[in-house]
């Protein structure tokens, strides 16, 4: 992943090539916004997901076994704690926040 912004918090940018099982998207990015919910709760996040045309949000987790969407986007929110996340499938990258 990149770095493509660092202030007032982190911007990452990460692409993602197709592996055969996996058919990741290389024309579309990963973007990692990181500290934007420090200060922040948990309903503040729903709120704003909501607000900006998401769908309800499912909290408290994350799966703990590879999976993509082949029809939608996904938004992911850490807003609170810490947490490690391999996207792009078993041969991806590793993301913390």
């Amino acid at each position: 992943p990149e770095v493509v912004r660092s202030e007032p918090f982190e911007v990452l940018r990460a692409y993602f090539g197709d592996d055969g099982t996996f058919p990741n998207n290389s024309d579309f990015p990963l973007l990692l916004y990181r500290g934007v919910w420090r200060g922040r709760s948990r309903e503040d996040g729903e709120a704003t997901l909501l607000r900006n045309g998401w769908t309800a949000p499912w909290a408290w987790g994350v799966f703990t076994y590879h999976h993509y969407h082949s029809n939608a986007w996904e938004a992911l929110l850490c807003v609170a704690g810490e947490a490690e996340v391999q996207f792009g499938g078993p041969t991806g990258s590793v993301l913390g926040c």
